[in-house]
């Protein structure tokens, strides 16, 4: 009770279920006709007579446009098509799960979050999620949970709740890249052709993924922007890659 002064409760913030929701995606891509190849990283690219000619680790692909949308590896990926980087910084995040004592319940809790984002906290499969929101710059990588984020994170739970756990029982870590203003940049490269940019979603890839999805589908096609983008006050100038040219 000592720790904070006063909250507010927003009834309408629901939880998304990651895996659901992409294998969704994929569902609706594979019925359009989309094709996957796993384990395909470009090595080489190469464009000719309007064509990109990409040899991957599953073969070679020919098209005629490109997106970049490789997360944290966007600028690399930028690199061996020849285009320009933008500033893309990865940026490290810390999450741990703890169990609790025997009949804690979680069924009606909602996630906690600090009003500064110092930490932030929710049920999850019985378990307490929890992360000190930390972003420690990082190379593009597999992501693997730091020691000191980990200690932050247990930290907190001690700090501002009566819970008591002994020791975190599973980390994790992700990647959240950002571009220089942290703003996504989604749009077509400014200097070479065919080349279409979807990166620098941050933290907020998953919530953002149906707008910013079917927002870079439209230009992308060269489609009429849907409605909800015309009369939205999104500054759609704001997310243009050319920005940082």
């Amino acid at each position: 009770p000592e720790f904070f002064t006063s909250a507010f409760h927003d009834p309408d913030c629901w939880d998304i279920e990651v895996e659901s929701l992409f294998q969704a995606y994929q569902r609706s891509a594979k019925r359009a006709g989309a094709i996957a190849h796993r384990k395909a990283g470009l090595i080489s690219a190469t464009r000719t007579h309007g064509l990109w000619n990409l040899e991957t680790a599953a073969g070679t692909f020919s098209s005629q446009s490109v997106v970049i949308a490789s997360g944290a590896w966007a600028d690399e990926t930028a690199g061996l098509l020849g285009a320009k980087p933008l500033g893309l910084t990865p940026f490290n995040r810390t999450v741990i799960n703890v169990d609790l004592p025997a009949g804690t319940t979680f069924s009606t809790m909602p996630e906690i979050q600090e009003i500064d984002e110092d930490f932030y906290m929710k049920p999850d499969a019985g378990k307490l999620l929890l992360s000190p929101a930390d972003e420690n710059e990082s190379l593009p990588c597999d992501a693997q949970p730091e020691e000191l984020g980990i200690a932050w994170a247990m930290h907190w739970v001690h700090e501002a709740t009566i819970l008591k756990p002994q020791r975190p029982s599973h980390s994790w870590a992700g990647l959240r890249t950002f571009t220089p203003d942290r703003a996504p940049a989604i749009g077509w490269d400014k200097d070479i052709d065919g080349i279409f940019w979807l990166a620098g979603q941050g933290g907020f890839g998953i919530q953002t993924s149906p707008a910013l999805g079917r927002y870079g589908a439209d230009l992308l096609l060269g489609l009429p922007l849907a409605d909800e983008f015309k009369t939205s006050n999104i500054e759609l100038s704001s997310m243009d890659p050319a920005r940082f040219s």
